[in-house]
C-alpha cells in the first residue's frame, strides 16, 4: 500500500510541477493547481471505492470463475511473463475486505480455492469497471484543467487499476489448474 501511496503522491507532484512551471502563466494559481490535483485524485478514489462497495453486493453467481466471461486466454500467460507480473505481483496492495488474496492460506482445500477464484473474479470486475469510470472525475474540474490535470490523474488511476487485474488473472490461471487437480483427486 505504501508503494501505491508513494506513486500517487509522486505523480501528483509531477502533474502539479508541469502545470505550475511548464504551462505559461500558471505560477499565479499555484494553490489552485495543487487543490484541483488533490480534488481530482480524491474523486478518482471515491469512484473506485463506491464501485467496489456496489459490486460486492451483487450476487456471487455472477462472478463464478467457470463462466465464459472469466475465461483466461492462452496468450495471456505470455503477456504476463512479458509484463513481468511475477516480479511485481507481491507489491500490489490487496485491500479486499474479508477474504485476503495476498496469500493462498489453504492450497489443498478445493472449497477454499474456489472461493479464492470467486474473489479474484470480483476483483477483476471491480478494477476493470473502474478503468473507464475513473475518467468521469475529469468533468468536475474547470475546463482549463481538464486536460492538464484531469487526464493525467485519471491515467495514473487507470494504470493503478489495471495492474491488479493482471495480477488477479495471472494468479487465477495458476489456481484454476490447482483447483481442477484437487477436484480430480477428490475422493
Amino acid at each position: 500500500m505504501a508503494l501505491y501511496l508513494f506513486l500517487i503522491a509522486l505523480f501528483n507532484v509531477l502533474i502539479d510541477a508541469f502545470n505550475i512551471f511548464v504551462l505559461p502563466g500558471n505560477l499565479e494559481v499555484f494553490w489552485q493547481i495543487i487543490l484541483f490535483t488533490l480534488l481530482e485524485t480524491a474523486i478518482c478514489f471515491v469512484i473506485d471505492l463506491l464501485l467496489a462497495v456496489i459490486i460486492r453486493y451483487l450476487p456471487e453467481k455472477w462472478f463464478n470463475p467457470n463462466k465464459k466471461i472469466f475465461t483466461i486466454f492462452g496468450f495471456e500467460k505470455k503477456l504476463y511473463i512479458f509484463l513481468g507480473v511475477k516480479n511485481y505481483k507481491d507489491r500490489i496492495p490487496e485491500v479486499g475486505k474479508g477474504f485476503r488474496k495476498n496469500k493462498v492460506a489453504d492450497p489443498n482445500n478445493p472449497d477454499y480455492i474456489f472461493r479464492y477464484l470467486l474473489e479474484c473474479c470480483y476483483g477483476e470486475v471491480i478494477h476493470l469497471i473502474s478503468l473507464p469510470l475513473g475518467f468521469l472525475a475529469i468533468f468536475v474540474l474547470p475546463d482549463q484543467y481538464k486536460v492538464s490535470i484531469g487526464v493525467p490523474v485519471c491515467i495514473v488511476n487507470a494504470i493503478l487499476s489495471v495492474l491488479p487485474v493482471f495480477v488477479l488473472r495471472y494468479n487465477r490461471k495458476r489456481l484454476t489448474n490447482v483447483y481442477k487437480r484437487l477436484l480430480k483427486n477428490r475422493p
